[in-house]
């Protein structure tokens, strides 16, 4: 590139529209994006790994869903997530440390959601 400028191909609105597109998608498949969120925590957090409990794990799901619908609803309004946003969250780590769950495996299964959601946008 001459002069350090960098290309823009579209403009604004074709950004927006494409932004707009990626993110619907997601929205429409978020059960998927969701069951593979659970997936993995299971499977990659020792901690949830060792429960043995579906109704746990409907709970978790749930959790997961609601943060991916904050997250992507916010993308689309273009505008970060607030603790407005976000009230589920104190309930569901009060019951991980009620079920005996470190701190560090509750913030790990966010991380690991974390993952998945931005592979997905990525992807």
């Amino acid at each position: 590139m001459s002069g350090g400028a960098a290309v823009v191909l579209g403009g604004a609105e074709t950004v927006r529209t494409e932004r707009t597109r990626i993110l619907s998608t997601l929205l429409d498949d978020i059960d998927a994006m969701v069951d593979e969120c659970v997936l993995a925590i299971r499977t990659e957090i020792p901690d949830y790994t060792a429960i043995d409990d579906e109704r746990f794990f409907v709970d978790v799901r749930d959790q997961v869903d609601r943060h991916y619908r904050v997250q992507l609803a916010c993308l689309l309004e273009d505008r970060p997530v607030t603790p407005d946003d976000i009230p589920f969250v104190r309930g569901a780590a009060m019951r991980r440390a009620r079920a005996g769950f470190a701190l560090q495996s509750y913030i790990n299964a966010y991380y690991v959601g974390q993952q998945v959601f931005w592979e997905r946008i990525v992807g």
